[in-house]
């Protein structure tokens, strides 16, 4: 009975050491991204956690505030919150509403610029980045091509959550690493 419970034993501890570390989504998109760039002969990109901040807090406003319509956007934020509100319309009238988001919420210091995505069939990693490379526009901005060319990401913060999938990028570096 002694070498049962302690074979029981082993056996609980050695499959409890096997199981995989749960994966943080987030992160992982992140590294997609920087995957990505990297097949493209670009560099990567380093984390920010106040960019993460920002991505995590703008995902929370989408799923409980936004509703797709024409007139405002992906990057709008709504007024139910401690933050200025502002509807980003697609012809980016407003567009710096969304750029100083990270110093309005973070300690972050540079501007902000958001990739954001809505997948009605859910979302991961893999579908954000497939919609991303098929937009033109947020393409560009993820390979610095076009009016992106001459940026230098030095900053990078992502959220992912129910139908939503947010990357925000900074010329920055960010200093709370």
């Amino acid at each position: 009975m002694k070498y049962i419970l302690i074979f029981l034993l082993f056996l609980s501890i050695i499959g409890s050491s096997c199981k995989d570390e749960p994966v943080d989504i987030e992160k992982s998109l992140i590294e997609t991204i920087n995957d990505y760039r990297e097949e493209k002969n670009l560099y990567t990109i380093s984390e920010s956690p106040a960019l993460n901040t920002v991505a995590e807090i703008h995902i929370n406003d989408l799923i409980e505030n936004y509703t797709i319509n024409e007139e405002c956007n992906l990057h709008s934020w709504s007024e139910n919150e401690d933050w200025s509100s502002c509807c980003y319309s697609n012809d980016q009238a407003n567009a710096d509403c969304m750029w100083v988001k990270p110093a309005e919420l973070t300690n972050y210091t540079g501007y902000g610029y958001e990739i954001a995505v809505y997948s009605s069939n859910g979302m991961d990693k893999d579908v954000a980045l497939n919609l991303w490379i098929n937009s033109e526009a947020h393409h560009n901005l993820i390979i610095n091509k076009g009016i992106w060319k001459d940026v230098e990401w030095k900053a990078i913060g992502a959220a992912v959550k129910g139908n939503y999938a947010l990357i925000w990028f900074g010329e920055e570096a960010d200093e709370e690493k």
